[in-house]
């Protein structure tokens, strides 16, 4: 539905925002259609591999799944960075809003994530579908891997909001004094000197300039209402990105230190403390189910964009019946 809407408004379609909102909902498709109901099915299957969910097939459906939660996490951590560079160079974001270089990201992103995992498939690795996890055998690669594969789009997407906070903030501070200094300028400017100007601009021009406010009122609200989206869109990935951070840093934290720093007695503490473990597992499930109830809640231009899609569905749905009807 967050694909079907975003593409179908002409409005969000034509903003750079929308090519990374549409990436997020893409990679959520398959985790929740195929990876997710696969791993549910071994966990209750039970520790036991039969021949509908072997080792092979587990491992395909776990590296599947992680490919697309790293697409999740780049995803938001290049938006971060291309609102960093929108308020620190608007000439070179200018530039990056080309759809060309807008697909360059987006390819970089699938690209590097299938990098980062999908090798592990083909070296040899000790695989537990029952824990869902890899455990590379290499001390140092498996930490250095976790290192790039989570912590440093997370450090980076922190350091970019931090950025775009005291940015936006000091922004607001020039603005409000910019008002305050323009409001003392035209007080103390009076009336008689604004009458003045008005009669000086006569009455040939004034019609024109109806003209021409009439088109520039037109071209105001449809860039603020790109600026809007744009902000509703950055405010979005923010939320987002605070969801992902609360759910899956316990489920990193835990696998860190069970096969990093406790390797040996991790598979007794994984047996002993079972409830606890798919009670992480779960937590990090749940922000693939609530990503699409931010977009509704936080941003009013997607609201407006489901109701228009609504009512065109609504307007077919009409004209099919009444043309079955007159048949």
């Amino acid at each position: 539905m967050v694909m079907v809407v975003m593409l179908s408004s002409k409005k969000l379609r034509s903003n750079h925002n929308t090519a990374f909102m549409v990436n997020l909902a893409l990679c959520l498709i398959p985790i929740c259609c195929y990876t997710l109901p696969l791993v549910v099915a071994k966990i209750m299957e039970g520790p036991a591999y039969t021949d509908s969910l072997t080792v092979k097939t587990m491992a395909i459906v776990y590296v599947s799944h992680v490919i697309l939660h790293q697409v999740h996490i780049l995803s938001i951590c290049i938006m971060a960075v291309n609102r960093v560079v929108a308020l620190r160079s608007p000439v070179v974001f200018r530039r990056m809003l080309r759809s060309s270089v807008v697909a360059l990201q987006l390819v970089l992103i699938w690209v590097s994530s299938a990098i980062l995992w999908l090798p592990l498939i083909f070296i040899e690795i000790n695989f537990d579908a029952y824990a869902l996890t890899i455990n590379i055998e290499n001390n140092v690669l498996r930490k250095f891997h976790i290192l790039i594969t989570y912590f440093i789009p997370l450090i980076a997407t922190i350091i970019c909001y931090v950025f775009i906070y005291v940015k936006l903030r000091q922004r607001r501070t020039g603005m409000s004094e910019l008002q305050t200094r323009e409001g003392n300028m035209a007080s103390a400017s009076g009336e008689a000197s604004a009458s003045g100007e008005a009669s000086a601009s006569g009455e040939a021009s004034a019609s024109g300039e109806g003209t021409l406010s009439a088109s520039e009122a037109a071209t105001a609200e449809t860039v603020g209402s790109c600026r809007r989206w744009e902000e509703e869109a950055s405010r979005s990935v923010f939320i987002i990105f605070i969801i992902l951070v609360v759910c899956s840093l316990p489920h990193t934290i835990i696998h860190f230190v069970c096969y990093c720093v406790q390797p040996m007695s991790c598979d007794q503490q994984f047996y002993d403390c079972l409830d606890a473990w798919l009670l992480i597992h779960t937590l990090q499930w749940l922000q693939f189910c609530l990503d699409p109830i931010v977009f509704v809640v936080v941003s009013a231009e997607y609201r407006k964009a489901v109701l228009q899609c609504l009512r065109r569905l609504s307007r077919t749905l009409t004209f099919r019946s009444d043309q079955m009807r007159h048949q």
